[in-house]
């Protein structure tokens, strides 16, 4: 028999249909990895769908914002300064609490990579 957790989410996405977004609580997740399946048809009859896993975990992950405006344009001359704002979430008793950036920065390992190509 499935779980009560996973009764309680398909009745949530049951009653999500029709929609073309759909923002699952968090309570209706437990912990691990989870699979969704979304699928279409239309009105010939045709038919397509796509799934996505998410993977819930205990301790949130720490969200970054590039502090660069997009596109960066720059000069053949001078340096290219790029840096990233973090923002990390613990729990604690429970309830989520923000580190401060100190706090933060030293629970972080940070990597940069180039994915463009020279030339």
């Amino acid at each position: 028999a499935p779980s009560r957790e996973a009764v309680d989410l398909q009745h949530f996405l049951d009653g999500a249909r029709d929609q073309d977004q759909v923002l699952v609580p968090s309570h209706l997740l437990p912990e691990g990895a989870h699979t969704f399946t979304v699928s279409m048809t239309d009105y010939f009859g045709r038919s397509a769908s796509v799934a996505q896993t998410i993977t819930k975990s205990a301790t949130p992950l720490p969200s970054l914002v590039l502090t660069t405006p997009s596109p960066m344009v720059t000069s053949t001359f001078l340096p290219t300064v790029m840096g990233v704002t973090a923002r990390v979430v613990e729990c604690q008793g429970g309830s989520p609490v923000e580190l401060s950036p100190e706090a933060a920065g030293q629970r972080l390992t940070y990597l940069w990579e180039a994915s463009s190509h020279l030339g």
